[in-house]
């Protein structure tokens, strides 16, 4: 049922693992993000920026 919506969303296995580095190491860059994922750096920052406009990552300071 979440992976239905998650693919709705227009989410895929990629964005799960950027959302997951973040989460567990949110002081990562989008370079050594993009290493993680085997993507380029321009990729990693135009998923974080989809992401942030759906609306499942946020920032909080803290």
């Amino acid at each position: 049922m979440m992976s239905e919506k998650i693919g709705k969303m227009g989410i895929d296995t990629i964005d799960c693992q950027i959302m997951d580095l973040i989460q567990k190491a949110p002081s990562l860059t989008h370079t050594e993000i993009a290493t993680h994922v085997n993507r380029s750096q321009p990729t990693v920052g135009m998923r974080i920026r989809k992401l942030e406009k759906l609306g499942v990552l946020k920032y909080q300071a803290g």
